[in-house]
């Protein structure tokens, strides 16, 4: 009986691919002028951006990686990656060769070893997708985006230590990001634009668009910068008070 009932995979780590499949379920669903109106305003925020930073010269745009799970390499074709480049900035894999043949693929690489990253001392941005629930409950004087933060920063690991190790030694540390994977793609976009080309895209832009998309989106209600981890900098990691700086 089971085999007889039709599954759909969405695959939306691309946040292009993320405006499709909101049409879908929108559709899917009875909400399709719900899904229109996020569609919308998803593309007119994800233009906005792409206009912006279109006209950065290659030689003064900002590299990155990007991970997933914490210590997870995300590999050259992987969904993961092209948030960075819709904002502006280039795959690291596109400017280092031995980089690029040892992470060839679309999925994601367990680093083997804290020194993993040890020889790509010139990467700008590290980017950890992780998925943090919204609306954290702050802990010691700390917001709930603090507190989110740390949680995520120094998450322990099964097999002992934390996420940090794997970069805390790095001399290229202060360039680990957290970005919230379950915001919708366009913000995704908006707000690693804010950090990698701050002189093109404002914080302030992404905040508005953070305000213009929770009208439309239910799971974004009351989400702040001051009480969700949004997108975390290590100069944020460092005020509320991390145990591992440099």
């Amino acid at each position: 009986v089971f085999e007889e009932i039709p599954v759909l995979r969405l695959a939306v780590a691309d946040p292009l691919e993320e405006i499709y499949a909101s049409r879908l379920i929108g559709f899917l669903t009875g909400n399709d002028d719900v899904a229109y109106k996020y569609t919308e305003k998803s593309i007119e925020i994800i233009d906005h951006v792409m206009n912006a930073v279109k006209d950065v010269p290659d030689n003064q745009k900002k590299n990155y990686i990007c991970m997933t799970m914490g210590i997870h390499i995300c590999e050259n074709d992987s969904e993961y990656n092209v948030v960075g480049e819709y904002a502006g900035a280039t795959p690291y894999y596109k400017v280092n060769s031995t980089f690029a043949e040892k992470y060839v693929g679309d999925g994601s690489t367990k680093m083997n070893s804290v020194e993993a990253l040890s020889n790509y001392t010139d990467i700008d941005f590290m980017i950890s997708n992780r998925s943090v629930d919204y609306l954290t409950t702050p802990k010691n004087n700390l917001t709930g985006a603090q507190t989110a933060l740390l949680d995520s920063w120094d998450k322990s690991l099964k097999s002992g230590g934390c996420y940090s190790d794997y970069y805390k030694n790095l001399s290229n540390y202060e360039g680990l990001v957290y970005l919230n994977n379950l915001l919708p793609g366009a913000l995704k976009i908006a707000f690693t634009a804010a950090l990698v080309n701050p002189n093109q895209v404002s914080m302030d832009y992404a905040l508005e668009a953070l305000e213009d998309l929770e009208e439309l989106c239910v799971s974004l209600n009351g989400v702040t910068f001051e009480n969700s981890l949004i997108i975390g900098t290590y100069d944020d990691y460092e005020k509320a008070g991390g145990a591992n700086v440099n």
